[in-house]
């Protein structure tokens, strides 16, 4: 058994190597094998010290293969031997900036992907918190793709019935109408036209002017839902004809 590993070695050593000195032990070892019977002495003392040539040989081929390898790790080990904890320590912190410096470099790369992304958008919907479109089935649900225009406002579009709402009471509207000499009031909430907020105001400058008359402007409502002047529903209830 030992004989036909050591065989086996050889010849896989011999194919890779191709070095004489391995054909020449290879041959008398073969030779050997065949005129010494296994089971005598002295074919075992045989083997055992051509295996030990061959052994010896493998050693030598492995390390004409590594030898500029060797030969550089041996330098590397020796240099670093003789050197003292300062330049060890030195060549360490150096080692370790220049890995940091590496690091910085691939993240400042990779936010600048995440800064500048492609955002695939044919729709043009609207933005969200993240710098994404929100989904469609959002956008349809708060009606943004409805648009409203406001004359006040400088026919500025407001899309989705939230923000036409809202506008009415932020700056932009406020700043307009006191552009035309009107303070704003939840009376112009709805308006949207310059004619109609300054007809409107009008209005109001008139009727602050005339007074404020309850007995005639004043209406109250009885449980039928019948609206009355405050005067007239006095006079009704003195009579009994409506209940309070």
């Amino acid at each position: 058994f030992a004989h036909a590993v050591l065989c086996g070695a050889a010849g896989f050593l011999l194919c890779a190597s191709g070095d004489s000195t391995l054909h020449a032990l290879y041959g008398g070892w073969r030779e050997a094998g065949a005129r010494v019977s296994p089971d005598h002495a002295v074919a075992v003392y045989a083997l055992g010290a051509l295996g030990a040539a061959l052994l010896g040989a493998c050693v030598a081929c492995v390390l004409g293969l590594l030898g500029d390898t060797l030969t550089a790790t041996l330098q590397h080990v020796q240099a670093k031997a003789t050197r003292t904890y300062a330049e060890l320590e030195e060549e360490r912190l150096a080692a370790e900036q220049e890995a940091e410096a590496a690091d910085d470099k691939a993240e400042d790369f990779s936010s600048d992907e995440e800064e500048n992304p492609e955002i695939y958008n044919p729709m043009k919907l609207p933005l969200g918190w993240d710098g994404r479109p929100i989904p469609f089935w959002l956008y349809k649900l708060h009606g943004l793709n409805r648009e409203f225009k406001c004359e006040v406002c400088g026919d500025y579009s407001y899309y989705g019935p939230r923000a036409y709402e809202r506008h009415f009471s932020e700056w932009r509207h406020r700043d307009a109408l006191s552009r035309f000499g009107i303070k704003y009031s939840q009376a112009y909430f709805g308006v949207t036209t310059i004619a109609e907020a300054q007809q409107l105001h009008a209005a109001l400058q008139s009727r602050s002017k005339e007074g404020w008359d309850a007995e005639n402007m004043e209406q109250l409502e009885d449980r039928d839902g019948n609206v009355y002047s405050k005067k007239v529903y006095a006079d009704l209830v003195r009579q009994g004809i409506i209940q309070t």
